[in-house]
């Protein structure tokens, strides 16, 4: 009897596991602003229904679906913005949550957006899977963060600049979304204030990215 209560017990965890695996793929593209087609985006709004109200990170990936899926609407917006508080309750410690949070809030309060970022930018620092998501954050909102989170960004991207963690690069070149955020330029700018010659091999390598495509 208790073991057929053990499995009853973790059946909607594990229902709930598969839904999350069938989702992160796309999540997993999301985070790497790669564009997905519309039946992938579907299939994974639909896995995320088995995500428990008590996951805060299960919760936020689905958010991250619903923000994807929203194609800029507001209500849509407001209800992934809304299930992304509610898995920072119990995940306040997730780096992606706390980015998607600025993201939304960039599109219709960017002061808000700003403010956010000073929790953001210091959840996890070195997590590379939301460096190129925070680093064009801070490139967009440049003017209205803090003094504290431009320093923060400034090194941030230098690190990128600097990071091989990745066999396809991917972490460097994300450099190339951030200078062609509104404010990168002057983001890139502080991030390599004081070294000349390695800010002139940057604007080499910009040229490069601009002549052949980016990422080449």
């Amino acid at each position: 009897m208790i073991p057929l209560l053990l499995v009853v017990l973790a059946a909607p965890r594990f229902v709930e596991g598969l839904g999350i695996e069938r989702a992160r793929v796309a999540i997993e593209l999301i985070i790497d602003d790669r564009t997905l087609s519309s039946p992938m985006v579907r299939d994974a709004a639909n896995a995320t229904r088995y995500m428990l109200s008590d996951d805060g990170d299960g919760l936020i990936e689905g958010a991250e679906i619903m923000a994807a899926q929203s194609n800029g609407r507001k209500g849509e917006l407001r209800d992934a913005r809304l299930q992304t508080i509610r898995g920072l309750e119990y995940a306040p410690a997730n780096p992606r949550g706390w980015t998607l949070l600025c993201e939304i809030d960039l599109a219709s309060a960017p002061n808000d957006a700003a403010k956010c970022m000073d929790t953001a930018f210091f959840i996890a620092p070195f997590d590379w899977y939301v460096a190129r998501r925070r680093a064009v954050l801070a490139a967009d909102l440049w003017p209205r963060l803090d003094s504290d989170v431009q320093l923060a960004a400034a090194r941030r991207v230098r690190l990128m600049w600097n990071s091989d963690n990745w066999p396809d690069h991917r972490v460097k070149d994300a450099l190339y979304d951030v200078y062609q955020a509104p404010y990168g330029r002057d983001l890139l700018t502080a991030g390599f204030a004081g070294d000349k010659e390695e800010m002139r091999e940057l604007d080499r390598w910009l040229i490069r990215q601009n002549m052949y495509g980016p990422n080449e």
